[in-house]
């Protein structure tokens, strides 16, 4: 994680994928997706100005969960649906 997030260190935006929630850590790893944890720890180490969270499993009905676990992390965290629209 700390590998990849310096890549992105410093970005004004970071998109990242948060398909799961932590209650799915096993299953987001045996198909190399992440969690909205860890989208947030990524954010995080990168010192990113914002995280918008996306592609999220059809499991989940209420995506405020996985906003609610990044932004236990990572305050700035949106999630992406549709028609929304960010300013930077």
């Amino acid at each position: 994680m700390e590998e990849l997030s310096q890549y992105v260190k410093n970005v004004d935006l970071l998109y990242h994928e948060a398909t799961y929630g932590n209650d799915q850590q096993a299953r987001a790893k045996e198909t190399f997706h992440s969690t909205a944890e860890e989208a947030a720890k990524i954010a995080l180490a990168a010192n990113a100005g914002k995280l918008i969270i996306g592609h999220f499993s059809a499991r989940y009905k209420d995506i405020s969960t996985l906003v609610n676990e990044a932004r236990n992390i990572f305050p700035n965290t949106c999630a992406a649906e549709d028609g929304a629209v960010f300013h930077v």
